[in-house]
């Protein structure tokens, strides 16, 4: 009855959101102009891939992207959700969610919430900043390569500001919003509702290509990597080390035979190391001093935001499903890229799923490519 009384509340509130007009702002504000067309670069070991593989890169390759205009939105008078959604009455901020698929969502009986929950009420003359959303509550690659752009954006034209945050508040979310200038938090818990006089949105920095693949701003990607580690005083070094960091422990992506493929890869001179036991300052430092990163696609491949030029990402990417993001991050940041193909272990093949890396392959590729790395096996 429960499930009944739902869809007959959220039908009635999404046919009159529907008709109604997306949330106004009270003023627009240009930040970034218009980005000309990007030319990303074809994974170095491109021709040895399977022809499936390759056409997923080539794609992106041939797409030429550019980027329209950014602003920051000045809204009056409006809720906030932990999800950084903003609201009023029936009435939708389309450009605070990170996708436009979610409307119907963000359009239903979430609506009543603000009549259901009582608000948390920020005082007038307080300004709060809203620069997370959907994908970056809780996943480290969505705050760090989406939501940390949006603060350089909301920077760039305000300072003196509460910045909203998801709660309970993560150690990256505070120490990156920390390193770009923002000490004044607000934390939003998952049932909760700011209501503001004045709310800064950042809309997204990024072009939306799907739900989860977008173009992102080379130079706000740089200038992001230039400002954490100016902030946390670290220094360029040359790069020596030669990284795997292991998906072992979490629950998803892991190496269904990662015992021997650690085995192999340690001939090579490769640490083994699991981000999730490292402060953030811990990861970048090591980034910063890292030559190779090895690792399944998963938001740890995130920290090769502070490697260096002219360093060496190697995802292990799923044959059947490939997630371009780290691709499309090296190219950004003048990284070299090469793909292992992963075989999923399941025949219900999904983003998450484990993977099984052929050995011989792989020990093959690694005595190719190490050459340039002087490594003697």
């Amino acid at each position: 009855m429960k499930d009944i009384f739902k869809k007959v509340i959220d039908s009635v509130i999404g046919r009159v959101s529907a008709i109604l007009p997306s949330l106004t702002a009270a003023k627009t504000i240009n930040v970034l102009p218009v980005h000309d067309e990007f030319s990303y670069q074809l994974p170095e070991n491109f021709d040895d891939l399977p022809e499936t593989v390759k056409r997923s890169y080539q794609v992106i390759v041939d797409s030429n992207p550019t980027l329209p205009t950014r602003h920051l939105y000045v809204y009056r008078d409006v809720l906030i959700s932990y999800q950084g959604a903003v609201f009023k009455n029936l009435s939708l901020s389309v450009k605070s969610l990170c996708h436009p698929a979610l409307v119907k969502e963000y359009s239903d009986s979430f609506l009543l919430k603000q009549w259901l929950v009582k608000p948390i009420h920020v005082p007038i003359g307080i300004k709060v900043a809203v620069v997370h959303d959907h994908n970056s509550t809780g996943n480290y690659y969505h705050w760090l390569i989406e939501a940390c752009p949006r603060i350089l954006l909301l920077r760039k034209e305000e300072r003196n500001c509460l910045l909203l945050v998801p709660a309970p508040t993560p150690e990256y979310i505070i120490t990156t919003a920390a390193l770009l200038g923002y000490n004044n938090l607000f934390p939003i818990k998952q049932n909760e509702i700011i209501k503001a006089h004045t709310v800064l949105l950042a809309e997204s920095v990024a072009e939306h290509k799907s739900f989860d693949l977008r173009h992102h701003d080379p130079e706000l990607l740089q200038e992001l990597r230039a400002s954490i580690l100016r902030g946390l005083n670290i220094s360029t070094v040359t790069p020596f080390r030669r990284i795997y960091v292991s998906r072992a422990r979490q629950k998803t992506r892991r190496l269904y035979n990662e015992d021997e493929f650690v085995k192999t890869i340690k001939k090579f001179g490769f640490e083994i190391v699991y981000f999730e036991h490292m402060s953030f300052k811990e990861q970048v430092y090591l980034m910063n001093e890292t030559a190779i990163l090895i690792g399944a696609h998963g938001a740890n491949l995130a920290n090769a935001l502070f490697m260096q030029p002219t360093t060496t990402l190697i995802e292990i990417v799923n044959k059947d499903i490939i997630n371009s993001v780290y691709f499309r991050l090296t190219s950004y940041l003048k990284i070299s890229y090469h793909a292992i193909i992963g075989i999923p272990d399941t025949q219900n093949v999904s983003n998450n799923s484990n993977l099984f890396v052929d050995i011989k392959k792989m020990h093959i590729f690694f005595k190719k490519i190490m050459v340039n790395f002087r490594t003697v096996v």
